[in-house]
């Protein structure tokens, strides 16, 4: 399977992480609300730090719990860098049992992570279970149209490349063919899927089978797996 052909597992397990990330987060912040009491910490600095070519900052905040101790906790995520000076009061919840686990009561601070694997997750799972339904489907076609399907040979007539799509920066190649519909009769045109690389080399003095449905000519399929890198 080549890079590309992964990418539609990538999309799959990318959104079910962000899913059960989202899950996990979410339990995780419920649990800390349970017995989360609030209080009022001071900003005792910011740090800043280069996340994907992007500044975050950290907030170290001190506040003294109802028994008197002095706690100190920096946030686990990225926060705001603007708008935050040493010495402001910042609200915070803490749990009583471990106050070192304090967390800035904000809302985005406190759900903002379950809510982004929760949107972004679905997606993404969405979108590489689609891809890879639609590659099983179009294995089975193929499959059924090389089982049942009537094998025509065809003449190369250009390999074209295609322009008008681009993924990655790149433009994919066409074969097309000429041959003569089994039904019919009469000469027909035939087009491969898209190639990423120019196969014209591989295709000198060769004739390309194609296979046509026995009861559609509409569905076929141009059989170049004697290309390099081409399925099987």
């Amino acid at each position: 399977m080549t890079v590309r052909g992964l990418f539609k597992y990538f999309f799959a397990a990318f959104g079910f992480a962000a899913i059960v990330m989202a899950v996990v987060l979410y339990l995780d912040t419920a649990s800390f609300m349970k017995e989360a009491v609030s209080g009022q910490g001071v900003l005792e600095n910011v740090r800043e730090r280069r996340v994907d070519e992007k500044t975050v900052c950290e907030w170290v905040v001190r506040f003294h719990t109802e028994e008197g101790r002095l706690i100190e906790f920096s946030t686990k995520s990225g926060t705001r860098c603007s708008g935050a000076r040493i010495g402001d009061t910042v609200p915070i919840l803490y749990s009583s049992a471990r106050p070192e686990e304090a967390r800035i009561d904000n809302f985005f601070a406190l759900w903002g992570g379950s809510i982004i694997g929760g949107l972004i997750g679905p997606v993404f799972l969405l979108i590489g279970g689609i891809w890879i339904a639609a590659g099983r489907r179009k294995r089975r076609r193929v499959s059924v149209l090389k089982r049942e399907g009537r094998r025509i040979e065809t003449e190369l007539e250009r390999v074209e490349h295609v322009t008008s799509v681009k993924v990655q920066y790149r433009h994919p190649y066409r074969v097309v063919t000429r041959g003569r519909d089994p039904l019919s009769g009469e000469s027909r045109r035939f087009l491969s899927d898209y190639l990423w690389y120019d196969p014209a080399p591989y295709l000198q003095d060769v004739n390309v089978p194609v296979f046509v449905g026995r009861d559609d000519p509409r569905r076929y399929h141009m059989d170049l797996s004697f290309l390099p890198g081409s399925p099987k």
